[in-house]
């Protein structure tokens, strides 16, 4: 990958396709499939039915859970995780917490959340919770194993930011212990995510291969996009191509 500072040097330009990357990796969860997955038990549900281990329809000992009008926390506050709480207030009536340390509690509210202070807190009142931040120094390991202790009882964690943002290891003790009922990656430390990856052995955690904004739909856009910067930058209008150097 080359950095905007390379580029510079070169006396290249460079252009950012950030408004689409965040419409379409917030589809992900903006579907809220992976809560939706977690909650319902669909994936075990996959697994049982393959199996043949159900015996009637509607078993009454394999029941799930709904999302209407549980606590949903998020880590972090920007654009896309701004997308996904709008959904989950609006659409599931949730209760939505933020955590951020870089949004005061008024702009939370304007972007449509509760600030809370601290991630421990966040994790303590959360029945969902969902991370979306950068991966940049202050945010290695910022679930930690520490944090993961404050897990409220039952609830459900789903990491799409990066791999090393949450403390993989952790997460498997947190799920094998009962601290978190069920839990999904589409980013991991490792990618693709090995097979020898022991989260992957448990029936309560789901994995997806960083499948956030790769659609067909998001991948047509953006080629479309680069094209329209590229003729934009070659005709001088820079405004216009999102320049970013």
């Amino acid at each position: 990958m080359v950095s905007t500072e390379q580029l510079v040097r070169r006396g290249a330009d460079a252009v950012a396709l950030r408004q689409e990357q965040q419409r379409n990796a917030a589809q992900l969860l903006r579907r809220n499939a992976l809560f939706l997955m977690l909650e319902r038990r669909l994936y075990e549900a996959n697994v049982k039915s393959r199996e043949g281990s159900f015996k009637t329809k509607g078993p009454a000992d394999f029941p799930g859970n709904e999302i209407n009008g549980k606590t949903f926390g998020q880590i972090g506050m920007g654009n896309i995780a701004q997308r996904i709480a709008y959904i989950m207030g609006t659409g599931f009536h949730c209760k939505v917490l933020g955590y951020d340390p870089f949004v005061s509690a008024e702009d939370a509210l304007k972007r449509g959340f509760e600030k809370v202070e601290t991630v421990e807190e966040l994790l303590e009142r959360s029945d969902l919770v969902n991370v979306n931040v950068p991966l940049v120094k202050s945010t290695r390991n910022l679930v930690s194993r520490e944090a993961m202790a404050h897990f409220k009882p039952g609830s459900v964690f789903v990491n799409a930011a990066r791999g090393e943002v949450i403390d993989e290891d952790a997460l498997y003790d947190a799920l094998v212990e009962g601290r978190l009922r069920a839990a999904a990656c589409d980013t991991f430390v490792e990618e693709p995510v090995s097979p020898d990856n022991k989260l992957l052995t448990l029936r309560n955690f789901s994995a997806t291969p960083h499948l956030g904004g790769n659609t067909e739909e998001a991948l047509q856009k953006t080629g479309m996009q680069v094209v329209r910067d590229t003729l934009a930058v070659l005709n001088g209008d820079f405004a216009a191509a999102h320049r970013v150097n």
